[in-house]
């Protein structure tokens, strides 16, 4: 989910039928979105290696309201493509089927 002071964008969606014993996944991006695990260096991990998920999506958003210092810490346009990519601070790994898993935070942020 993308979350904006109060207000909340779905950035994935989970079917039912991929529930198991294990951790419960956010599920995979929803179309026109993708969910990116990226280690400190901002580059790709293999599945099941943790590191940040990061939104990257096409959909816009004006940011986090009163606090634009905020969003700009966690928020980037590529330079080749313009797409946003949002820095969740939620830490997580993708699993073999694609679906991705949280598991805490970076920080100190309460959800």
């Amino acid at each position: 989910m993308l979350e904006a002071s109060g207000y909340m964008a779905r950035a994935a969606f989970l079917v039912p039928d991929v529930l198991d014993d294990g951790p419960l996944p956010v599920g995979w991006a929803m179309p026109g979105s993708d969910l990116l695990i990226l280690d400190a260096a901002g580059e790709a991990v293999p599945p099941g290696m943790s590191g940040e998920v990061v939104i990257r999506t096409c959909h816009g958003t004006l940011g986090y309201r009163g606090d634009p210092v905020g969003w700009a810490e966690r928020a980037t346009h590529e330079a080749t493509t313009g797409i946003l990519r949002y820095r969740t601070g939620d830490r997580g790994h993708r699993r073999a089927d694609g679906a991705v898993v949280v598991s805490g935070r970076l920080d100190d942020e309460v959800k």
